[in-house]
């Protein structure tokens, strides 16, 4: 999150993969490690803040109505600011949509508020992610307000209870910067099991379109056979997962090449300035442990927490 706002559940699993690729992956190394620690400190300390950070909740209408849970520019209060003028807007939905109800009439976008932007829509449904993409630059120094409609509905037809809108502010210029890979698991060289997905972070969010089987691979390295899978992205948490189909587990004790190519782009159409490529071998295993919570906070019985904690 940009404000730091994240709820902080800590997992043993996840902490065990992280610490692996902090040690193998030469991203991530000591200079990298302060930074991490950094945002932990930053999460506890800003627990307590304002707009709430959606990337990970399923929004907050009845269970039944589908909602908005993730956005590109993040929709938080105050506004986010400095979005480049050639940002695309993404949106991610709690639950699988009817791709005929999200269009230009559904997904709008306005720069100012009485200045309607003109745009493609797309809906992609392996993440569940709607991208509403300007025909032109977006005007800068302006806010932006974006809407998706109660027209818009799920797979079975039923509309949202009520419109997401948020707001944004342009910057005075565009995004020239290539985007980075930041992390990615299983980490370079480590052992995974024969059940593991594979998963990239990027150190800003992506194109949801431009990240896809074209985008992220992964071969045998031996005689560089295809692995098919699917491809879906998570909006604001800048990560994309690539999960194996045929064969749906890994062969066993087995050399694979992951990459990540030049065809993943950032939000502004940013490519990576080069292949992002890495191996791993898998065992001989499943993995079959349950993860567990380790970590809460708000721990278990703390007193005086402030009434609109995160």
């Amino acid at each position: 999150s940009s404000t730091g706002e994240l709820s902080l559940l800590k997992f043993n699993k996840l902490t065990l993969i992280s610490r692996n690729s902090l040690m193998s992956h030469s991203l991530l190394r000591s200079g990298h490690l302060a930074g991490v620690l950094a945002l932990v400190s930053a999460v506890t300390l800003t627990a307590c803040g304002g707009g709430k950070d959606p990337i990970l909740g399923l929004g907050t209408g009845p269970a039944l109505d589908p909602s908005v849970s993730a956005t590109a520019p993040l929709a938080r209060q105050p506004a986010v600011t400095g979005v480049a003028t050639n940002t695309q807007l993404a949106a991610t939905f709690n639950k699988p949509m009817d791709p005929a109800t999200l269009n230009t009439g559904t997904v709008l976008l306005a720069c100012p508020s009485a200045s309607p932007v003109a745009g493609t829509v797309t809906y992609e449904p392996n993440s569940r992610v709607v991208s509403f993409v300007p025909l032109g630059l977006l005007p800068a120094s302006t806010l932006c307000v974006a809407t998706v409609t109660t027209g818009a509905q799920d797979a079975v037809g039923v509309p949202m209870s009520s419109d997401f809108v948020w707001s944004f502010e342009t910057a005075a210029s565009a995004d020239t910067q290539a985007p980075l890979v930041t992390g990615f698991v299983p980490a370079l060289n480590a052992v995974a099991a024969t059940n593991a997905q594979i998963t990239v972070s990027f150190n800003e969010d992506m194109a949801p379109l431009s990240l896809n089987t074209a985008s992220l691979m992964l071969n045998a390295t031996v005689g560089n056979v295809p692995i098919s899978g699917t491809v879906s992205y998570a909006v604001g948490a800048r990560t994309a997962t690539f999960t194996p189909t045929n064969p749906a587990l890994l062969p066993a004790n087995t050399d694979f090449t992951a990459t990540v190519s030049t065809l993943a782009t950032d939000l502004a159409g940013n490519p990576l300035a080069a292949n992002t490529v890495w191996t791993f071998s898998t065992a001989n295993a499943l993995d079959s442990t349950a993860p567990l919570v380790s970590l809460t906070l708000p721990a278990p019985g703390n007193l005086g927490i402030c009434i609109n904690p995160t």
